[in-house]
């Protein structure tokens, strides 16, 4: 996901969207909601940005 957030800043796009769904979190803790949430949060406190994350 920093990948792709870097790339997305460079480009100047707004929203990076991955696949994954809460529903998958009991195999994958890293699809929750607010998991997502905090990354955001962090991508966006680290790189002085406003991008979205869509799921």
């Amino acid at each position: 996901m920093c990948y792709a957030a870097s790339y997305a800043y460079t480009v100047g796009a707004s929203t990076l969207i991955t696949g994954v769904g809460e529903a998958d979190c009991s195999g994958y803790p890293d699809c929750r909601d607010n998991t997502m949430k905090a990354l955001e949060s962090a991508i966006n406190l680290g790189m002085e940005s406003n991008l979205k994350i869509e799921t």
